[in-house]
């Protein structure tokens, strides 16, 4: 099995401001991004990637295909992998989960629990 990129992350986000935002933040402190706009999405393109990214970040509420769902499907298949859950309800129930963060999050409050996993 392959060994993560430990500078890449995934991003999974509907808003495209979001995902702009979050993917050129990341890219201006050295890690290397790609994005997926719904779970769906995240999916094909991690079956497609021979190394899979060190951490994902996701949005909960997307169309096509959500985080929930996607955490059902990705969790059994890389359980280590580090998810960190970004949304905006209140109270998320996301046990698989490594952390959630409420929106609007810091800057500095990303990039602080992102080195936590990440070099």
């Amino acid at each position: 099995m392959p060994i993560a990129d430990s500078k890449s992350v995934l991003i999974v986000e509907d808003d495209i401001d979001q995902r702009e935002s979050l993917s050129e933040l990341l890219a201006l402190n050295g890690y290397r991004v790609s994005c997926a706009e719904n779970g769906k999405d995240a999916l094909a393109k991690l079956n497609n990637t021979p190394i899979p990214p060190a951490l994902i970040i996701l949005d909960l509420t997307m169309p096509v295909m959500d985080g929930r769902a996607f955490m059902q499907r990705f969790r059994p298949r890389k359980p280590k992998t580090p998810v960190l859950v970004m949304t905006g309800e209140d109270c998320p129930a996301v046990t698989s989960a490594t952390a959630v963060l409420n929106k609007p999050v810091w800057p500095t409050a990303l990039l602080s629990f992102i080195k936590q996993f990440l070099p």
